[in-house]
């Protein structure tokens, strides 16, 4: 049972983050991943382009 209250404990100093902080941090995110898809969707686009011009 030692280790359940030491994980309490630890738990207990563990600075959460405000709703404010995990919004924002969400946003940041999201905008990556979403910055991330166009990129990668760009480049998949143009390889695919590029492919098929060449085997023409």
């Amino acid at each position: 049972m030692g280790f359940f209250k030491e994980v309490r404990e630890e738990f207990g100093k563990v600075e959460w983050s405000s709703g404010k902080e995990l919004a924002g941090d969400s946003t940041t995110v999201f905008v990556t991943i979403g910055l991330f898809a166009i990129f990668f969707f760009a480049i998949d686009w143009a390889i695919q382009k590029l492919l098929s011009y060449l085997i023409r």
